[in-house]
C-alpha cells in the first residue's frame, strides 16, 4: 500500500486562505453589528496569524486581496438594498469593495515589506499600516470612509474614552496593539511567557474602560441647556420624487412643526431631516439667501427652523450651482443661513475628478426637478465653506448624511468655535436594512472624541441625541412618524486635546514604532561578535 503525503506547501496555502476568509468574516460582522464590535482584536489576532504563513510578496498581496474582499463584503453587503431602485444601484456594492482593495493588499505586502527592509515585525507593521491608512482613505474624490474601527463602537461608547487625545484613528491603534499582544502569547502558549503577553492585551483592552469609569460625571441639570424638536416625517424615497405628493409633504412637515413649536416647553429650535424641503429652493442672483416660504413657517412657529433643501444658485436665467444643502429660517425674518454639502458621494452626488476632466455637470440640462430615483447623477457641487449656525448658546455644524463618516470635517467645526452639532440624513433608501441602525450608532465616534453632543435629525429613522460622552439618551424606533424634544446641553468652550493636534501625536506614535525596531535591530548585530568573542 502506497502512503499518501500531504504536501506542506499546499497545506500551508490552504491555513492561510483560510484564516484569510474567518478573519474577513468576523471583521466584516463585527463592524456592520457593532454589538460585536469588542470582538474585533480576534478578528485581527486570526488575520495576523494568516499572514505569519506568508513567504513571499506575491503571497502577501494575495491574502490582502482575500480579506479585503472577504471583509468588505461582509460588512458592506446593505449596499445591495439599493438595487430596488434599479440595476444601477447593484454596481455601488461591487464598486464600494474595490475602493478599499488596494489598501488591503498594501496592508500585508506592506507588513511583509517593512520587516525584511527595517526589521518591524510583521504583525506591528501591519498594524502600522493598517492605522495609518485610515486617515487616508477619507481623502480624494473617491473616498468613502465607512470601515473606520472607531465607527463601530457606537452601542460601547466606553471603548472610545481615549479618543478626545488619541482621536478616532487611535482605536485602531488599541485594538491592533492588542491583537499583536494575543498573537505573541498564541506563539508562546507552549511555554509561560504566553501569560505576560496576554495579561499586557486584557490590560490595555479594558483601559479605555476604566477611563470612562472614572471620568463620568454625575448627572446634573445644565443652565446652558436648550430645547430641540427633532421631526421625523417618513417620507418614502417615490413619495419624494413624485410632484404631486408635494402639497401632502407640506402639509405633514407644517402641521408637526406647528405642534412641535405648541408643545408644553416651546422649542428653541426645531430641525427637519437631509432634504425634507419638498421644493428646491431658488437662488437668483447675488444677493443674500432667503427663502419666503419657511421664513413666514419659522414666524408662525416662533422658532427657528433648521431644514434639509437642494439649493439652485441661479444667475441670469442659468443654473449656476446645486447643493445638496442646509438652511436656517429665523422668525424675526432675517436672511437665512445656508450650507452646502462639503463632501459629495462620489457618482451620486458628483462626477470625480471634474475640475480635472473640466467637466460642466450644467452644460446638458438645466433643470432642478427631480424626475426619477436618480434624479442629479453627479450634478452637485460641494458649497464654498462650512457654516457655523447659532441659535442663543448653541453654535453648531451641519453635517449632511455621510459626512458624519469624516472626522475631518467635525474637527473643523470644532475648531471654528462649534459647541454641537446636526446631522440630516434619509436612510429611506436603505429600508430595513441593517444600514440604517449601522450608519445611526456611528454618531458616538464625533461625539466622544470632540465630547459636543449630536442631534440626528433622520427622514425615517432613526433620529436621536447622542451626548458629550457617546451615550444616546433619546432615539426614535424605524419608520416612526412622530417628533421627539431632547435637551441638548452644549459641549465645553475647551475643546479636546484631539480638536485641536488633530492627528499629528498619533502619527507620531506611529513614526516612532517604526523607527524603534531598526534601533533594536542595530543593537543585536552590535552586541552579537562581542559575545562571539567573548565565549
Amino acid at each position: 500500500m502506497t502512503a499518501k503525503f500531504e504536501n506542506p506547501a499546499g497545506r500551508s496555502r490552504r491555513k492561510r486562505l483560510g484564516l484569510a476568509v474567518g478573519a474577513g468574516v468576523l471583521w466584516g460582522l463585527c463592524c456592520l453589528y457593532t454589538s460585536l464590535a469588542p470582538f474585533l482584536p480576534l478578528a485581527f489576532l486570526v488575520a495576523l496569524q494568516g499572514l505569519r504563513q506568508v513567504e513571499n510578496p506575491r503571497q502577501a498581496i494575495r491574502f490582502g486581496l482575500l480579506f479585503g474582499i472577504v471583509r468588505y463584503a461582509v460588512g458592506s453587503h446593505f449596499l445591495l438594498a439599493l438595487g430596488s431602485f434599479g440595476a444601477l444601484g447593484y454596481a455601488f456594492y461591487p464598486a464600494a469593495i474595490s475602493y478599499y482593495l488596494p489598501f488591503a493588499m498594501l496592508e500585508s505586502w506592506g507588513a511583509l515589506k517593512l520587516e525584511r527592509l527595517l526589521g518591524v515585525p510583521r504583525a506591528v507593521a501591519f498594524g502600522i499600516l493598517y492605522t495609518g491608512l485610515e486617515p487616508l482613505r477619507s481623502l480624494g474624490d473617491l473616498s468613502f470612509p465607512t470601515d473606520l474601527l472607531a465607527q463601530a463602537f457606537g452601542v460601547w461608547p466606553q471603548w472610545l474614552a481615549l479618543t478626545p487625545w488619541t482621536g478616532p484613528y487611535g482605536v485602531p491603534f488599541m485594538v491592533l496593539l492588542c491583537a499583536v499582544l494575543m498573537d505573541q502569547a498564541w506563539m508562546r502558549r507552549r511555554t509561560s511567557r504566553w501569560v505576560p503577553a496576554l495579561a499586557a492585551a486584557v490590560l490595555i483592552w479594558s483601559l479605555p474602560v476604566v477611563v470612562d469609569k472614572l471620568l463620568d460625571p454625575a448627572p446634573r441639570q445644565d443652565p446652558r441647556s436648550l430645547r430641540v424638536a427633532i421631526l421625523q416625517p417618513v417620507t418614502g424615497v417615490q413619495e419624494k420624487m413624485d410632484r404631486s405628493s408635494r402639497p401632502a409633504i407640506w402639509n405633514t412637515l407644517e402641521r408637526m412643526t406647528m405642534e412641535a413649536s405648541a408643545a408644553g416647553e416651546k422649542p428653541d429650535l426645531i430641525v427637519w431631516p437631509e432634504s425634507s424641503r419638498p421644493d428646491p429652493v431658488t437662488w437668483k442672483g447675488q444677493g443674500p439667501f432667503r427663502d419666503e416660504r419657511m421664513q413666514r413657517l419659522a414666524r408662525k412657529a416662533g422658532t427657528p427652523i433648521l431644514y434639509g433643501t437642494v439649493i439652485a444658485k441661479v444667475d441670469d436665467g442659468r443654473l449656476q450651482a446645486l447643493y445638496n444643502g442646509a438652511a436656517l429660517a429665523f422668525p424675526d425674518g432675517r436672511p437665512a443661513q445656508w450650507y452646502g454639502k462639503q463632501q459629495l458621494l462620489p457618482v451620486a452626488e458628483k462626477v470625480p475628478f471634474r475640475r480635472l476632466l473640466g467637466i460642466d455637470p450644467y452644460a446638458a440640462n438645466q433643470s432642478t426637478e427631480r424626475k426619477n430615483v436618480l434624479p442629479m447623477l453627479g450634478r452637485f457641487l460641494e458649497g464654498p465653506q462650512p457654516t457655523l449656525f447659532q441659535v442663543d448658546g448653541l453654535k453648531f455644524g451641519v453635517l449632511i448624511c455621510y459626512e458624519g463618516m469624516y472626522p475631518a470635517l467635525s474637527r473643523a467645526y470644532r475648531r471654528a468655535g462649534a459647541n454641537a452639532l446636526v446631522i440630516l440624513t434619509n436612510d429611506a433608501w436603505w429600508g430595513d436594512s441593517e444600514f440604517v441602525r449601522w450608519h445611526a450608532q456611528k454618531v458616538a465616534m464625533i461625539s466622544r472624541g470632540l465630547e459636543i453632543p449630536v442631534i440626528r435629525a433622520a427622514n425615517n429613522g432613526i433620529s436621536s441625541l447622542t451626548d458629550s460622552r457617546g451615550r444616546r439618551p433619546a432615539a426614535t424606533a424605524l419608520d416612526e412618524l412622530t417628533t421627539i424634544h431632547v435637551e441638548v446641553t452644549p459641549g465645553n468652550a475647551e475643546p479636546t486635546f484631539y480638536s485641536g493636534a488633530g492627528n499629528a501625536a498619533m502619527f507620531g506614535l506611529l513614526l516612532l514604532c517604526c523607527a524603534i525596531f531598526p534601533v533594536i535591530r542595530r543593537i543585536r548585530r552590535t552586541a552579537q561578535p562581542s559575545s562571539f568573542s567573548a565565549r
